[in-house]
């Protein structure tokens, strides 16, 4: 339901409904109020706006008291409205208020990094951020060397160079070592066992000391300024030794080398000791004399000659047959001939000899003899040679069989066996009854006929 209400007088800041005092200077306006609302003139108003209104009147006076801040607020309604769409950040904040206070207890901590700290730089900075001169205990980070380096009375130093104290890493592996440096991770100390330490490069295990002190080294050792020290032990192989020495011989053979320290190979002369005899030749054939001069030898259990002679032998002509000879004085040829013929190469008896012996012909013409249809007729001497061959074919007598000079029965088998082709243009008869076993077939060529009676 509408109502139509009369004009309500507000004086100054005063909340509707509210008596006030009318001072010197201030101006009476009829003011229509419509819900929470003012406007010039008269308005319908709904009963439920009026009650509203009149329930929160303190609220209102709060308003009036705070107009400054509401004009703010609606200035910065925009801000309002982004804290709105954050709400759930705002909540979160809102939790974690022990959070944020103390943040804001550490924030003079926290300016005091932001004016120690002066960032990255390649080069030690004169400045700090503010544009202040540097001062004792300012950090930076510097790309150049990489690492920290911190402000000291002296000059800029990497940072933790003075550090003392203790530090504990984890232990870390060859491929990841707990101590290493920005872009090579790989390389660096790690610690495999207790009391042990490794240094590994590029992700290998390279060095590593024991807990007794003992050095272990997975690769060669190269040291261009020499080792300095005694080393104990055996090498698996060296370049050279320290001191070059000679290697020498005697007793039977004589050598002393070159200095050898073992960069390069050693060649010397060996001298055979002597034995006592006189050097020169031993034995000889005169000829002229018949005087054959031998030597006679005496040789110690080295294989060695400690005495040599000459012995003489005189050549006699012997008579007669010897038993045995070495050879002949000269060679000869044995030959063959008759039913083989055969020539040796010169024998003297000083080696083997081996020659070709060929048959003698008997006449025959050489070839093959004897067929299905064919029979040979051969003829054989005494030597077992073949002196004649001759072809003769094979006949079947015809006619009938009987007792005596009978011929009356003409007699075949009753069962064919073995497949078979009849003779071309010729006919056959047998006597039946016949059998033809499975798998074997007879042949009757085109003009031919087999009759079976």
């Amino acid at each position: 339901m509408s109502e139509v209400i009369a004009p309500v007088n507000v004086i100054g800041d005063s909340a509707i409904g509210v008596a006030s005092t009318v001072t010197s200077g201030e101006t009476v306006t009829p003011v229509t109020v419509i819900g929470s609302s003012a406007i010039g003139g008269s308005a319908s108003v709904d009963s439920g706006d009026i009650a509203v209104v009149a329930g929160n009147l303190s609220a209102i006076d709060i308003v009036s008291n705070n107009i400054a801040s509401v004009v703010t607020d609606a200035n910065n309604i925009t801000s309002i409205n982004t804290v709105a769409a954050s709400n759930t950040q705002v909540v979160n904040v809102s939790d974690n208020m022990t959070k944020v206070q103390t943040v804001y207890d550490k924030l003079g901590e926290l300016n005091r990094y932001y004016t120690t700290f002066l960032g990255t730089s390649a080069t030690d900075p004169t400045l700090r951020l503010d544009g202040s001169a540097v001062q004792t205990g300012d950090l930076y980070y510097s790309t150049s060397m990489p690492g920290m380096k911190v402000k000291t009375a002296s000059g800029w130093e990497a940072a933790g160079s003075g550090i003392s104290g203790t530090f504990k890493f984890s232990a870390g592996s060859a491929a990841a070592p707990s101590i290493t440096t920005f872009g090579d991770e790989d390389t660096g100390v790690y610690f495999p066992a207790a009391n042990t330490t490794a240094l590994t490069t590029n992700g290998v295990e390279r060095l590593r000391i024991g807990p007794t002190g003992t050095v272990t080294i997975g690769g060669e050792i190269s040291a261009t300024g020499g080792l300095t020290g005694n080393v104990t032990g055996n090498a698996s192989t060296a370049t050279a030794l320290a001191t070059g020495r000679t290697i020498g011989m005697t007793g039977d053979v004589s050598y002393t080398s070159a200095a050898f320290n073992g960069s390069a190979n050693v060649t010397g002369t060996a001298t055979l000791a002597t034995t006592g005899v006189t050097a020169g030749s031993y034995g000889s054939v005169d000829s002229a004399t018949s005087t054959n001069r031998i030597p006679t030898i005496t040789v110690d259990a080295k294989g060695r000659i400690t005495n040599i002679g000459t012995g003489v032998i005189y050549k006699v002509p012997v008579a007669g047959v010897a038993d045995y000879a070495q050879e002949l004085g000269t060679g000869r040829t044995i030959g063959m001939t008759g039913d083989v013929s055969y020539t040796s190469g010169s024998f003297s008896g000083a080696a083997n000899v081996t020659g070709t012996a060929t048959l003698a012909t008997t006449g025959v013409t050489a070839g093959s003899y004897g067929s299905t249809s064919a029979i040979p007729s051969i003829t054989v001497d005494a030597k077992g040679r073949v002196t004649s061959i001759s072809n003769n074919a094979i006949t079947v007598a015809a006619g009938a069989v009987g007792g005596g000079t009978d011929r009356i029965f003409w007699e075949n088998d009753k069962v064919v066996t073995t497949s078979y082709t009849l003779t071309s243009n010729k006919n056959a008869v047998t006597a039946g009854p016949i059998t033809v076993n499975t798998g074997v077939t007879v042949t009757i060529p085109t003009g031919g006929v087999w009759t079976v009676v």
